[in-house]
């Protein structure tokens, strides 16, 4: 069975962990470790998953905290700051989810925009269904039968990445306001913006498969 880390968060006062969708999502896929950021680093670990959550520190991409963010995560955050770097330095996959995926725009030296309304006003906060425009095909990675004209998927954010350094592969936009919702950073670094453990979406589990079986053909 394959290794899955997921970062794990404080859920209460005297505990420790992950949601449920997460776990019943993940496990699919292989078994599933969650990962306290103060412990260091899972040298075995097949896929890396960094979740959702609060707002990722605008310290982290040179800026002030804006009126509307929200208080950042301390957990997710403190291994944003101290161990992220070291599972991209040993080479493992890894999947980035909502403050996941923006967390892997940070790293790669992307900024993000604090507050959707103070820019882009047609939509607010993005707590509603998202339809997505493909960029290019995912290639080698999700069957080009899932790539269709409209694709929708959820979205809980309000926090987003509009631009990317051009070495990177933006795979897929929001069709109204064009904020990132699928990027492939590396050949085995992948995040979206949405949230497939809510609705196990095709293209999400596709490119999970990969990330742990570089073989799974993609075509059956």
């Amino acid at each position: 069975m394959k290794k899955i880390g997921i970062v794990g968060w404080k859920t209460g006062d005297n505990s420790f962990g992950v949601t449920v969708p997460y776990i019943d999502w993940l496990s699919n896929f292989g078994i599933v470790h969650i990962l306290s950021p103060q412990k260091g680093i899972v040298e075995d670990l097949d896929l890396l998953v960094l979740p959702g959550g609060a707002d990722i520190a605008p310290q982290s991409f040179g800026e002030v905290p804006g009126f509307n963010t929200s208080n950042t995560d301390v957990m997710k955050q403190y291994f944003f700051d101290n161990n992220l770097d070291q599972y991209i330095a040993n080479n493992t996959p890894i999947f980035g989810i909502c403050l996941g995926f923006q967390q892997l725009c940070v790293k790669y030296g992307a900024k993000l925009e604090q507050h959707y309304p103070f820019n882009y006003s047609s939509k607010g906060r993005h707590d509603k269904v998202d339809t997505l425009i493909f960029e290019h095909q995912i290639f080698n990675i999700v069957d080009k039968s899932l790539i269709s004209t409209k694709y929708d998927v959820n979205s809980l954010h309000h926090q987003g990445c509009f631009n990317l350094p051009n070495s990177w592969n933006v795979l897929a936009r929001e069709k109204t306001d064009g904020n990132i919702e699928i990027a492939q950073f590396t050949d085995n670094i992948f995040g979206v913006q949405y949230h497939p453990e809510e609705i196990n979406d095709a293209i999400s589990e596709t490119i999970i498969k990969q990330l742990l079986n570089p073989q799974y053909d993609t075509t059956d």
